[in-house]
């Protein structure tokens, strides 16, 4: 299992739509942003935000974590040349963590 830490700046619902094409419903999920630390080679450090798609069932309880650094629990995957991470259903709760730095 991997983690990313680091503070939830924002949470909020992706704009909704059909694809005029197929008529398939898109978006509509909550996503939530987070900042975290990305420690380079040369011992700098860079800040680095991702925006991650929430489980529905942490809807209401993700809504106090807003300006908390929190450790989630995540899978990746490979898409081109990048490692992304995601969040699924079976995903462990985060955990409020107090990061030193």
């Amino acid at each position: 299992m991997y983690s990313v830490t680091g503070k939830v700046l924002k949470i909020f619902k992706s704009p909704e739509g059909h694809n005029s094409k197929t008529g398939e419903a898109f978006g509509g999920e909550s996503k939530i942003q987070i900042m975290g630390e990305n420690f380079l080679r040369n011992g700098e450090i860079q800040m680095e935000m991702i925006t991650l798609t929430l489980p529905e069932k942490w809807g209401e309880p993700a809504k106090t974590w807003v300006g908390k650094d929190m450790v989630f629990h995540v899978g990746l995957f490979v898409a081109g040349k990048h490692i992304k991470p995601y969040l699924s259903e079976n995903s462990k709760m985060p955990e409020t963590k107090a990061v030193q730095r």
